[in-house]
């Protein structure tokens, strides 16, 4: 019953005749589909529970582990909010947000904000989608969940006041990276900020555009910046 409903979820999210990229039709993770399959968003929820454990090698918990990266990541981006003497931001765009997992995380830190996931997976929307039905918000609120490409959203210029990318960077070669900023720079309204949370990977975003802020563990980052 579960399954049939999740594919009801991806039919219903599904944008008709999105033109996918090259790089995100290649076969990764192990699966010839790459993230256009059920077993690729089978495997998000285990494989962020890897990350924390290997960031946080001391802790026993797993479960301690995911909040304190989790947390520790959307703390550090309200405390450099709070250092740039920026405001809280009222909409939020979380990039690649996958099965939600980031996307929750967000909505907890910033209960004001009007929080938005795009993902190019309706696959992993699907189950973000149906893990929001199944663990709703707190006062009925709710995340919107969209089928879209990071480099091309379709979202007006200056529209959003925070545009994140948790955890993306690493599977995209360079020229999509690029893409990702123009994109974001183009859709942020003006002193809004350009989030960019991932592992060792990080280094070798476009560095004019950040500034390092942060550790929140042995492997990962976060970078910060705003326009």
């Amino acid at each position: 019953m579960a399954l049939e409903l999740l594919e009801v979820l991806r039919q219903q999210l599904e944008t008709p005749g999105l033109a996918y990229p090259d790089y995100y039709l290649k076969p990764f993770h192990t699966y010839t589909n790459g993230n256009l399959e059920w077993l690729a968003a089978a495997e998000v929820r285990p494989a962020s529970t890897v990350i924390a454990c290997r960031t946080f090698k001391e802790m026993d918990d797993a479960a301690a582990a995911e909040e304190r990266l989790r947390q520790g990541i959307t703390r550090t981006m309200r405390t450099d909010l709070i250092r740039r003497g920026l405001p809280e931001p009222a909409a939020i765009l979380d990039v690649g947000c996958s099965t939600g997992i980031s996307t929750r995380w967000l909505a907890a830190e910033f209960p004001g904000a009007a929080i938005t996931g795009l993902d190019a997976s309706a696959y992993f929307l699907a189950v973000a989608e149906f893990e929001q039905r199944q663990n709703p918000l707190p006062g009925g609120r709710r995340i919107t969940y969209e089928h879209g490409l990071a480099e091309a959203t379709r979202y007006p210029d200056a529209s959003w006041d925070m545009v994140a990318f948790q955890f993306i960077a690493h599977e995209c070669p360079q020229a999509a990276l690029h893409a990702f900023v123009q994109e974001a720079r183009r859709i942020l309204k003006p002193g809004g900020v350009m989030v960019f949370v991932d592992n060792k990977t990080i280094q070798n975003l476009p560095p004019a555009l950040f500034t390092l802020m942060k550790s929140t563990g042995e492997a990962v980052a976060c970078l910060l910046g705003h326009v």
